[in-house]
């Protein structure tokens, strides 16, 4: 989209997190993205995350997902279309009717499949399997960190093998140890832990 001319700050509006794409702090990193773009010095800029929360998953996703089972040997067209149809509406929660815990199953069932089946052969395919990967993780309900970690791993060794990579993520995201935030004399930090309780800081695990 933004290659046939869009802008990347628009873009990442609509498909990252507010805080990260809209606030005015993060304003000059989207602006400085637009300039490299526009002088020929284009900074590539992909998702690592497992959540699904941006315009283009919910628009596109259930689609794409549908043709992608579509390349599956003996693939059926009627349940790949019913596939895409549940990941429609948990992307639109507002959609009727609400996703049982059958199609739910269904869902996760074929992602499965197509993580496992997809014949890695060309770049697309080798991208959707790591998509497929992705979702499973956030179907699974597992923490978002492995799968972040897995993600950045593939991007880095498979997509962009030969580029320098910036990585831009939540402190919380990147701690190996939780102490080493929590236990910070800063007062800001120090204001955010008095108001947990110690034992929801206790049960926080980041990896």
């Amino acid at each position: 989209a933004v290659a046939d001319g869009g802008s990347v700050k628009t873009f990442a509006q609509q498909n990252i997190y507010s805080f990260w794409s809209q606030s005015k702090s993060a304003g000059s990193l989207w602006s400085f993205v637009d300039d490299q773009h526009r002088n020929k010095r284009r900074l590539d800029v992909a998702g690592m995350d497992t959540k699904l929360i941006g315009k283009l998953s919910r628009d596109l996703l259930p689609q794409e997902l549908i043709e992608q089972l579509g390349k599956l040997p003996d693939s059926d067209p009627r349940q790949a279309a019913e596939v895409g149809s549940t990941l429609r509406r948990l992307l639109h929660p507002d959609e009727l009717p609400p996703v049982t815990e059958e199609e739910f199953a269904n869902l996760v069932r074929h992602v499965d499949l197509l993580a496992s089946k997809l014949n890695a052969e060309d770049q697309d395919s080798l991208f959707w399997q790591q998509v497929a990967e992705s979702i499973k993780r956030n179907l699974s309900g597992e923490s978002r960190d492995p799968g972040m970690a897995d993600n950045l791993i593939w991007l880095a060794e498979t997509l962009y093998p030969d580029r320098k990579i910036i990585i831009w993520l939540h402190n919380n995201h990147g701690l190996m140890d939780k102490w080493s935030f929590y236990g910070s004399n800063d007062p800001t930090i120090q204001r955010l832990a008095g108001s947990e309780p110690r034992r929801s800081i206790g049960e926080r695990t980041y990896v």
